[in-house]
């Protein structure tokens, strides 16, 4: 789950006015401050909010992570460090397979509905 109000105790500890941090990410002081107080916002503007930051974008999600840390290079582990517990890996394999399954059953419906469109309009 993501931790937004890092947002304010990074931009705190490297003197940054939120004014300032939001002119940077193109949106305006109440936009960020919204998004921090509803703990809600598109990955694009974390990212942003995050680049400005100069932290990986993993340190509004992992608890475990240090605010002070700082980083160039956004790798998988990086980003995804929350997936580091083998149950949860193994937890999100089986959600993908099965949303795979889904998938792959509404595309036979799809060519089917088409198939039955294509008979009733010739």
């Amino acid at each position: 789950m993501a931790n937004l109000f890092k947002i304010k105790i990074l931009a705190k500890e490297r003197n940054i006015f939120i004014r300032a941090l939001a002119n940077a990410v193109g949106i305006t002081e109440q936009g960020l401050q919204l998004l921090i107080r509803e703990n809600s916002t598109k990955i694009d503007t974390l990212e942003k909010i995050a680049s400005v930051l100069n932290v990986p974008i993993s340190v509004f999600f992992d608890e475990n992570n240090t605010i002070n840390q700082k980083s160039d290079s956004k790798n998988a582990v990086d980003i995804y460090s929350n997936a580091s517990n083998s149950s949860s890996i193994t937890s999100y394999i089986e959600k993908i397979s099965h949303l795979e399954q889904l998938l792959t059953e509404k595309e036979k419906q799809i060519i089917l509905l088409n198939k039955i469109c294509e008979i009733q309009y010739k």
